[in-house]
């Protein structure tokens, strides 16, 4: 990566005005931090995603701006679309160089940024976090554990415990944000993509302030997008359950020969045969509306998102006390770095002979 790139942090949020005075004070002390990673950078942008709150979101960014030294800028989209597409919608609004996702509720620390870069520069294109703890309740960490092992055995591109929380390459964002689709799983579209890829653990903490805007219903339609997004091998289950209603239709029958008299006996068998018939069709049936839904709803080709303006809070012009400190440090510091040249003395025999070089 040349020097002096833009670094451009797109956080998606929905009602979390509470979670950013903590978020924008815990990015400017790791962004205030020097290191190798630090020294490349020329500029950091800020560009909250709008999704649709109902908050105070612009005056509260407002307010901070005028305060940090991060340049900070609104993307906010006509209505609330969810989350994928409010991912995709920064994408398509950004500009920096390097581009890191995260959420607006501090379960992103902003503490591994630079572990993240840092990686980037050894040579990467993607960077993303790996979710080695999860301190939420039970169920949800039951769901998400049995999601990503799923994916991965109908053969999704989809790294373990890997979510959102990533820094990506121009060229990787160019490439997102060129596909297709109103239905949008960014994080399997991103692993499809291929490039130079490493994942990086971390602990995924807490909120910092409210609950989560994912309900039970809504993390079970990201699951599903997700899986007949990526795999399309959930269409064999009707030729599976098949297999599996005639095995079990024979088993059953052997079973009840011999144990009662004939009438109960095809009673028995008819009752079976027909509540494994209907339990198996209806599967099949579900599995097979899930995907026609989704052909449907890409068939209308319309966004996935809508953006309704761009709100930019450029940082605070520095004093004109200030701007000359500044280059006063810059011209001192050039004369103490790049020396002027001494003249030198060169011995020709008895006679010392003056030469400048």
């Amino acid at each position: 990566m040349r020097r002096g790139y833009l670094l451009e942090a797109v956080i998606c949020v929905h009602n979390e005005t509470s979670n950013l005075p903590e978020l924008i004070h815990r990015l400017e002390r790791v962004f205030a931090t020097t290191g190798s990673w630090r020294q490349s950078i020329d500029r950091v942008l800020v560009t909250f995603v709008d999704d649709g709150s109902r908050d105070s979101l612009s005056e509260c960014t407002r307010e901070l701006a005028t305060q940090s030294p991060l340049e900070m800028r609104i993307v906010r989209l006509s209505r609330q679309f969810g989350h994928q597409a409010a991912i995709s919608a920064g994408l398509k609004q950004s500009r920096g160089d390097r581009v890191l996702l995260m959420d607006g509720d501090l379960q992103d620390p902003p503490e591994v940024v630079p572990t993240l870069l840092n990686a980037m520069d050894q040579g990467h294109d993607v960077v993303y976090g790996i979710r080695r703890n999860r301190k939420e309740v039970f169920w949800r960490r039951l769901g998400y554990w049995a999601f990503y092992r799923f994916s991965q055995r109908i053969g999704a591109p989809l790294p373990l415990d890997a979510g959102d929380f990533a820094v990506l390459s121009r060229r990787v964002v160019n490439q997102l944000t060129s596909l297709g689709g109103v239905i949008r799983f960014n994080r399997e579209e991103r692993s499809w993509l291929g490039f130079r890829q490493t994942g990086i653990p971390y602990d995924r903490g807490n909120r910092h302030q409210g609950v989560s805007k994912y309900s039970l219903f809504s993390l079970i339609q990201l699951a599903l997008d997700g899986i007949t997004s990526s795999s399309i091998k959930p269409l064999w289950l009707p030729a599976l359950l098949c297999l599996i209603y005639g095995v079990a239709s024979v088993g059953l029958g052997l079973c009840f020969l011999g144990t009662t008299s004939p009438q109960t006996q095809h009673f028995l068998l008819t009752l079976v045969f027909i509540s494994l018939n209907q339990v198996f069709v209806l599967a099949a049936l579900s599995v097979m509306g899930v995907y026609i839904g989704k052909t449907y709803l890409e068939a209308q080709r319309r966004p996935p998102f809508i953006v309704e303006e761009v709100l930019s809070f450029p940082r605070p012009r520095p004093s004109l006390e200030t701007q000359l400190r500044d280059a006063l440090a810059v011209v001192l510091d050039s004369k103490v770095t790049h020396p002027p040249s001494a003249p030198t003395l060169a011995v020709d025999g008895q006679h010392p002979v003056r030469t400048l070089k």
